[in-house]
């Protein structure tokens, strides 16, 4: 079971409209390259999610005017999150089953910390002084 802290937000009236709007635009631009995803998919073309994110981009002033009023990244965001979906749904597909990945030792990565080799240790800024 993964855990993860839970922080409630208290939005203004003002946040809180902000958000349902940048929620809306996640949908529509998910809607809208989810249709385009399979429009090219049936023309045999190979769809990708940067090349729907740029045309996004491109159309969004035109067509959908009202996307301008919240951060670029929501719709873009939405469109890159349907490219990871259907990459996870056909990766899926292309691994022969009863086959699992080797399941090695957790671990994680933090870019924040010095080394320095000739002491074998890490220091890190929270967990302070670490023997490698």
């Amino acid at each position: 079971m993964i855990l993860a802290p839970v922080i409630a937000l208290d939005p203004t009236a003002a946040q809180e409209e902000h958000f349902r709007k940048a929620c809306g635009v996640a949908r529509l631009a998910y809607n809208w390259a989810l249709a385009e995803w399979k429009r090219k998919y049936e023309a045999g073309e190979r769809p990708s999610a940067y090349k729907l994110k740029i045309k996004w981009n491109e159309i969004r002033r035109s067509q959908f005017p009202f996307t301008l009023e919240v951060t670029k990244c929501a719709g873009s965001q939405a469109i890159l999150n349907l490219g990871v979906a259907f990459g996870n749904f056909f990766g899926d597909l292309k691994k022969p089953k009863g086959v699992r990945k080797a399941r090695g030792r957790q671990r994680f990565r933090d870019n924040r910390y010095r080394r320095s080799e000739r002491f074998r240790h890490e220091q890190k800024p929270r967990s302070g002084r670490v023997c490698a």
